[in-house]
């Protein structure tokens, strides 16, 4: 993972700028479920001038998210291809290098795949695995501390079920 995080060096301003983007889309997706708390009880309390500043904001976040998961692919998208085209002139440059009789003891298929294929795979994995590994465990850790503060003995009980899900698939 060191050296495939290598080929990324270059591209780290731009995957940081996505990362923090992925984060902020967090933030706003975490806002939601808090906003449809509030427009419940609301509603069940009675409040009808506060209804509809409760759904701007729920609008609002739904706008915030959109808008940063779209410029955090976009960003992505076009990192991941510059990861993808170094790759590739570097995969490119060492096949030169390499002497004839490495050729002669391969299958041509073999060489093309790498060119090809395994470029692209490693490009991805680099471009869009590791980077929104944090946001989506940020996400989720600010979900169950949110769940927490509001109905722990709740919390409590979705994380046994979970961790009993996880370890029943396990087997």
């Amino acid at each position: 993972l060191r050296s495939l995080l290598a080929f990324a060096g270059p591209q780290r301003g731009m995957l940081a700028l996505s990362g923090v983007l992925t984060l902020c889309e967090s933030a706003a997706m975490l806002g939601v479920p808090w906003a449809g708390g509030l427009l419940t009880d609301a509603i069940l309390r009675g409040a009808g001038p506060q209804i509809g500043g409760i759904l701007l904001v729920m609008l609002g976040l739904f706008a915030l998210q959109a808008l940063f998961q779209f410029v955090s692919g976009y960003i992505l998208d076009a990192t991941g291809d510059r990861i993808i085209a170094d790759l590739r002139v570097r995969l490119y440059d060492h096949l030169q290098a390499l002497p004839l009789a490495f050729y002669h003891r391969r299958r041509l298929g073999d060489t093309l795949a790498l060119l090809s294929t395994d470029v692209y795979v490693i490009g991805g994995f680099i471009s869009s695995t590791v980077v929104t590994l944090l946001p989506l465990m940020v996400t989720a850790a600010g979900a169950v501390v949110m769940m927490i503060r509001s109905r722990a003995d709740l919390a409590i009980l979705v994380a046994v079920t979970a961790s009993r899900q996880v370890h029943r698939l396990q087997r």
